[in-house]
């Protein structure tokens, strides 16, 4: 179950060196996810609790992107649905299967569900786009769809389920959209409200929609809490208060995910917003990642610049760059026993 810790932005700050020194006490493994043959670049969203890692390998001649899932660090292409272009998976469930996005024969952009290394289109509210953001355990599926082909500009947040498509609707504006999904069903994302004079995070629960207030929520765990963004900072919506998580000393930072531990990812800009770097937020504390990485990792020039997910282990995975090669790779931190838990 998630800790209610009461944490306020001015601790955060007060404890963010205190705070990384201890967590840096942490030991991680990393490793780069080397993406397919052919590429020269990867990056992750995506990682479920038997350490499967999705996101999309980049090619040369800036080709377009083709989904892929590393298993055991091993990666493997997932086929799109027949259009010319981009493919990209956003998240992946402990059965393996996979969900994002992919170009149709027609040049549409459809959520997409690959299932045992099939791709399946999911098709539209009824306008010509959609994205999937997030699959649970179950198969339901979440992100968004446009639901007229003459108004593409607005779209609906949407759960697929097996051959049916779910209009969440919206806080009376005319946009939403769902990032996450936890294993009963309730959805994390956000809605403009009436008039559309602001964005608003959300979680819906069996449809209906539980208004948060400001923001933009990305990630759920099985407590219903949900982590985003206020529109400037990381925010975790505890017991649904808003709670200003800070930033590494930037002007902006984001949470991605939380899991059932309470240990939320996501990124920040560092102190003059000189470089966005992953961080974990735990017990009230930011913790840079870059400070568990090893001396040689770093002077090798990597950085980690976003964590994307977190699991119930506590692997982490993101996309790092290369400052000495401009590289571009999806990575994998994976906590390592305490010498007093062996």
């Amino acid at each position: 179950m998630s800790r209610h810790l009461a944490v306020t932005a001015s601790l955060l700050l007060a404890t963010a060196l205190a705070g990384a020194q201890a967590q840096a006490q942490q030991r991680y493994s990393f490793s780069l996810l080397a993406p397919l043959a052919g590429g020269v670049q990867s990056g992750a969203n995506g990682l479920n609790d038997l350490g499967q890692v999705v996101g999309s390998t980049g090619f040369a001649d800036d080709g377009p992107a083709q989904a892929t899932r590393w298993k055991q660090a091993t990666p493997a292409a997932l086929p799109g649905l027949g259009g010319p272009g981009a493919s990209v998976a956003q998240g992946v469930n402990l059965r393996g299967w996979a969900a994002g996005k992919s170009l149709t024969v027609q040049g549409d952009t459809h959520a997409t569900l690959w299932k045992n290394g099939v791709a399946t289109d999911l098709g539209t509210l009824g306008g010509r786009t959609s994205i999937a953001y997030a699959i649970n355990t179950k198969g339901v599926v979440v992100g968004f769809s446009n639901f007229s082909p003459s108004d593409p500009n607005n779209s609906h947040a949407t759960v697929w389920q097996g051959s049916s498509k779910t209009d969440l609707g919206t806080l009376g504006g005319s946009y939403s959209g769902a990032y996450a999904v936890n294993t009963s069903g309730q959805v994390a994302g956000q809605s403009a409200v009436t008039g559309n004079v602001a964005v608003h995070a959300v979680r819906w629960t069996g449809g209906v929609p539980t208004d948060l207030g400001p923001g933009y929520g990305y990630g759920i765990n099985d407590a219903g809490e949900v982590v985003g963004s206020n529109g400037q900072t990381a925010t975790w919506w505890q017991n649904d208060s808003p709670v200003d998580l800070g930033t590494l000393g930037g002007s902006l930072s984001l949470a991605t995910d939380i899991n059932n531990a309470g240990q939320i990812v996501g990124y920040s800009l560092t102190l003059a917003n000189a470089a966005s770097h992953a961080v974990l937020w735990q017990d009230g504390v930011a913790t840079d990642l870059n400070s568990v990485l090893s001396l040689a990792t770093r002077q090798a020039g990597w950085v980690l610049a976003n964590a994307a997910a977190i699991n119930e282990n506590g692997w982490i995975t993101g996309t790092a760059f290369n400052t000495l090669t401009a590289a571009q790779s999806a990575y994998l931190l994976k906590p390592k026993p305490t010498p007093a838990s062996r």
